[in-house]
């Protein structure tokens, strides 16, 4: 997951059954199945703790040998023993940490040769001794194993874009990509099959949102997230609370929505060179964790009132607040937490989970670092990040 604060323009499969091909598709709206939340949620409404995070261990210390300080973090995977593996883009390499924090060891340098990165952002993991990469401006994927050995590269060209990011695997060989649409709101879905030389187009749809021909031909992205475990395709909607869930065909199966709504949209101005757009806001999700629970994250501008003031704002001048919202497995809000007024928190960006009901979050001051949370719902305690 490539990961931002508030500050930037909302940016941002299982091989399909017999009968897909690689043509384009958009996504079909079937009997989807709407959950509509109104009010402050189900741990408001009934005077419950929500969530505890426990701080169980930092990736990246200031203490720690000068290999295991990062620069930034834009991916993290983590393996059924609780290794890290992590992506440092700045330092141009892939690094691995065991579940104490320890260098397992660090690979890479700059440079687009073999075992080198450029702009790098996303990664997947196999769930076996397998880590994919996705390398030089989206334009090949690399192929390590879990023990930091560079295997080969694969070029992304049968995709027919660069502006790739890497979601995750569907299958052991079947890769699902999200790409920006290029002309409108809305995102573009590529499940590829993976052999050892090639990759090849199985599948692909768009998932639009809203009139797209009462809009400027502008890039707006949707931030979406792919669950591994359930096969599905998360898309935050970019001016409604609005979460679709898609399956791996591009069936619109659930949409989770809240009559609350900060979003204030996407802005336009001018037309054909002259277009503008201005996006300050954005629903993010961000994952399912074992217990089912769906995180997402929404940010949006305090001192911002109207879509169309955006454009006479500075992002980077903005002031911004952003929270956690949690809903059960069924779609239902329960509430928000670690709402603030800066976008790095104290508890940090969440960005990935893994089989235990861990939250890893990562935070850049004082120093760049990872943490990881024991996450427990429903506990008699208040809602808060406490060391351990």
């Amino acid at each position: 997951m490539n990961v931002s604060y508030a500050r930037i323009v909302a940016i941002a499969l299982i091989m399909i059954a017999v009968g897909c091909s690689s043509d384009d598709h958009t996504a079909s709206i079937s009997d989807a199945n709407v959950v509509m939340n109104t009010g402050s949620g189900a741990w408001d409404a009934q005077d419950i703790p929500g969530v505890q995070f426990e701080l169980t261990h930092v990736f990246g210390a200031e203490d720690k040998p000068v290999e295991a300080l990062l620069a930034g973090v834009s991916a993290v995977e983590v393996d059924s023993a609780g290794n890290l593996y992590v992506l440092d883009p700045p330092n141009s390499r892939l690094m691995a940490f065991d579940a104490e924090g320890n260098v397992l060891w660090t690979v890479g340098r700059p440079g687009e040769g073999p075992g080198e990165f450029t702009n790098a952002w996303s990664m997947a993991y196999d769930g076996g001794d397998r880590l994919v990469v996705l390398n030089q401006r989206g334009g090949r994927i690399d192929i390590w194993s879990t023990s930091g050995t560079y295997q080969h590269s694969i070029s992304t060209q049968p995709l027919g874009t660069t502006y790739l990011r890497l979601l995750g695997f569907a299958a052991p060989d079947t890769l699902v990509f999200h790409s920006p649409y290029l002309e409108g709101i809305g995102s573009e879905i590529h499940i590829a099959a993976l052999s050892d030389d090639h990759l090849t187009l199985v599948h692909q749809y768009f998932i639009p949102q809203g009139d797209q021909t009462e809009r400027p031909p502008l890039p707006v992205h949707a931030n979406v997230l792919f669950s591994e475990a359930e096969g599905k395709v998360y898309s935050g909607h970019v001016e409604n609370y609005q979460l679709d869930v898609f399956s791996l065909s591009g069936a619109l199966t659930a949409s989770i929505r809240r009559e609350e709504n900060h979003l204030l949209g996407p802005a336009f101005s001018g037309t054909g060179r002259d277009a503008e757009v201005a996006v300050f806001s954005g629903l993010m999700p961000i994952a399912r964790f074992a217990s089912g629970h769906l995180v997402a994250r929404t940010w949006w501008p305090s001192d911002i009132g109207s879509r169309e003031a955006q454009l006479k704002h500075s992002q980077l001048g903005a002031s911004y607040q952003s929270c956690l919202d949690f809903f059960d497995a069924d779609g239902v809000f329960l509430g928000s937490v670690a709402c603030s007024d800066n976008p790095a928190s104290e508890l940090g960006f969440p960005i990935a989970v893994d089989g235990q009901n861990r939250l890893y979050t990562t935070v850049s001051l004082p120093y760049p670092q990872i943490r990881r949370y024991d996450v427990t719902f429903g506990q008699a305690a208040p809602v808060v990040a406490t060391a351990h």
